[in-house]
């Protein structure tokens, strides 16, 4: 009788630590650098996309802080019935605050209300896209991001469905002042 070397694994811990501590390392990076975000800092740069899979604690930091400093997510408590919910809802609401709104809050009129701009905006970015779908789709043509995008943007107009008086307090503000309108 022999003892069979398999080396497909390795003995002990080693593995496990590594990976936790790996994880532990994304985690204070991207809360680090999202954090000079909430400082209204490197606005337009997507922290997100620089791990292929971040941790999912992320997403819960970052919902409860919008939801304590920017405006009450509504049914806070379903999204966390479901993993895929809360990254797809941390995701959309990261990029939309952070990301996207360099490009978004030039296009609206700030003389207006911005509540009734910004969902405004979202349902004709909403019609838009359901157009070009509609397009894409009589060619022949299947485009997968295209629905995505209309979830995302459907999400933030029902996300955003809400009193937004501490999100024009604790961000409209703030945002406006670094981003040229």
């Amino acid at each position: 009788m022999y003892i069979e070397n398999n080396y497909e694994k390795e003995p002990g811990y080693t593995s496990i630590l590594n990976e936790n501590e790996n994880k532990t390392f994304i985690l204070e990076d991207l809360k680090f650098n999202i954090s000079t975000q909430f400082k209204f800092e490197n606005l337009g740069y997507n922290y997100l996309k620089d791990y292929d899979d971040p941790p999912l604690e992320i997403f819960d930091w970052l919902l409860d802080y919008i939801n304590e400093y920017y405006f009450v997510i509504g049914d806070l408590i379903s999204i966390y019935e479901q993993v895929d919910r809360i990254r797809f809802i941390g995701t959309t609401l990261y990029e939309f605050l952070f990301v996207d709104i360099v490009e978004i809050l030039p296009k609206l009129n700030l003389f207006n209300s911005f509540n009734n701009e910004i969902k405004n905006y979202f349902a004709e970015t909403i019609l838009s896209l359901n157009t070009i779908k509609q397009e894409l789709s009589n060619e022949g043509l299947n485009n997968s991001n295209i629905d995505k995008e209309i979830l995302k943007y459907s999400t933030l107009l029902s996300l955003l469905d809400t009193n937004l008086e501490k999100f024009e307090d604790n961000y409209l503000i703030h945002i406006k002042n670094k981003i040229n309108v």
